[in-house]
């Protein structure tokens, strides 16, 4: 009875080792999943990091392009101008906007006491350059401009 006993306990081995080795190789299969997933996420934040970077810079060149800023043309830095509107970049939080309108125009942000969006966001903001804050505040002016039909020169007067 001992040899059969014996047999037992080496084949009951045989299957514990099987089993540990099954099972080793289904958490290295599981580990080598992970990383591949993990893999293929970071590459797709990284394309989509990629793409974002193209499309800002692309935006940047169409802008700068399209306002004509490469020496080309002349802005004159002397003329008052009122920029008001929705911008949809938070200017308070986003140096680059700010720095782009300044370096280029020569605005200023007219200061604002409240947020324009639920979110505490400062994207309705009002630019000024050669006009003070006080006449900005002591004036009504309503310009009739639709984002369809663009006004590229406005002469804004104030009566008394």
């Amino acid at each position: 009875m001992a040899p059969n006993v014996n047999l037992q306990r080496m084949k009951l081995q045989r299957d514990i080792e099987k089993l540990r080795k099954d099972l080793l190789k289904q958490e290295k299969q599981q580990k080598k999943q992970q990383e591949e997933e993990q893999k293929k996420q970071q590459e797709e934040e990284q394309k989509k990091q990629q793409e974002r970077k193209r499309k800002k810079h692309a935006l940047i060149k169409y802008s700068e392009t399209s306002l004509l800023i490469d020496g080309e043309f002349h802005i004159d830095k002397d003329v008052p101008i009122i920029i008001k509107g929705d911008f949809n970049v938070d200017f308070k939080r986003n140096e680059k906007a700010f720095g782009f309108m300044k370096k280029h125009f020569d605005l200023n942000m007219v200061p604002t006491n409240y947020p324009s969006t639920l979110g505490n966001s400062y994207i309705d903001l009002t630019f000024a350059r050669n006009i003070s804050n006080e006449l900005l505040n002591s004036v009504d002016y309503i310009l009739f401009i639709s984002s369809t039909n663009p006004a590229h020169n406005c002469n804004i007067s104030t009566h008394d």
